[in-house]
């Protein structure tokens, strides 16, 4: 189950919001976004100030929701593009 955590309206506001995160991995992105959304198979894993680890995905024009990630986070984008592929091809 996905979990959102807070929608985020315009560029301003997604910069604001950004700027309190650290990087924390990568993660698969097909969990998080819709197609005409989803610019890359994989998304940057974010660690907030209270420690929750979360993904921002773009849901529509300058319309950003932020979730909990639930899938497995990896250490490299490549490591997790190579996990992406082999779910694809099974």
């Amino acid at each position: 189950m996905i979990t959102k955590f807070k929608t985020i309206i315009g560029y301003a506001a997604h910069a604001r919001y950004t700027a309190t995160l650290t990087i924390g991995g990568f993660t698969d992105a097909s969990t998080y976004a819709r197609e005409p959304y989803r610019y890359s198979p994989t998304a940057t894993v974010y660690v907030d100030p209270m420690g929750r680890r979360v993904v921002i995905r773009e849901t529509a024009h300058r319309r950003y929701e932020v979730f909990g990630v639930t899938t497995p986070v990896y250490a490299t984008d490549d490591a997790a593009l190579a996990a992406w592929q082999r779910a694809r091809a099974q």
